[in-house]
């Protein structure tokens, strides 16, 4: 084998996920759900489609339906972190009405990365929640249509970027709460009106080794 070849088997083995789910006709094995609800889910032509419902995981109401969840492959670290990538489209009209991705310990527990409608806007926002205390950085406006969004866990931080275009785009970092529970990676979308009828798509679930 050649030096160029044994490079190209290299670079192919370091961008080889650790996990993906293509959402090709089924959910792979390992998905679970918190409060399913089987008839506001759906995997349709290569995406998991979500019905935003209404409910909130945000403070002290925790009634959101349909947080789909999975352990993660190893725990990231500052010297191997990990990076977990979906991509996601939706409209969101109400307030507060979000998909998008977390890292969930439980309900009180998280940091989370969603295309949320802000005082009739789409944008992104990177959240916490400690110990039932929310927090958030200021939305980034954002248009509609797809994005790539990307939490890079490593260790006590997580980061959260976004690419709409062909540039990352970051939107800043959150420590971890602390938690004894397991940490796990979720996909969610919640928080439309009782009577709407719209649906987020994910595509193209990732998790793999991140940079350094």
């Amino acid at each position: 084998m050649n030096a160029a070849a044994a490079l190209l088997l290299l670079t192919l083995a370091q961008d080889a996920p650790l996990f993906e789910d293509k959402f090709a006709g089924k959910l792979l094995d390992g998905w679970t759900w918190v409060r399913e609800d089987v008839a506001g889910w759906k995997v349709d032509g290569d995406a998991l489609k979500l019905k935003c419902l209404p409910g909130t995981i945000w403070y002290k109401k925790n009634d959101a339906r349909n947080i789909l969840l999975r352990r993660l492959p190893v725990v990231a670290t500052e010297a191997a972190p990990l990076a977990i990538e979906v991509t996601v489209d939706s409209a969101p009209e109400t307030n507060a009405e979000q998909c998008g991705l977390f890292l969930y310990y439980d309900d009180g527990n998280y940091v989370k990365l969603v295309r949320e409608c802000n005082k009739g806007k789409p944008g992104l926002v990177l959240a916490r929640e400690q110990k039932g205390i929310p927090e958030s950085l200021p939305p980034k406006e954002e248009l509609k249509g797809p994005v790539r969004l990307k939490l890079v866990w490593t260790g006590a931080k997580v980061v959260g970027s976004y690419k709409a275009a062909a540039d990352w785009v970051a939107l800043g970092d959150y420590e971890l709460p602390p938690s004894a529970a397991e940490l796990r990676i979720g996909l969610a979308a919640h928080g439309a009106a009782v009577d709407a009828d719209r649906w987020a798509t994910f595509t193209a679930f990732r998790i793999a080794k991140a940079e350094k």
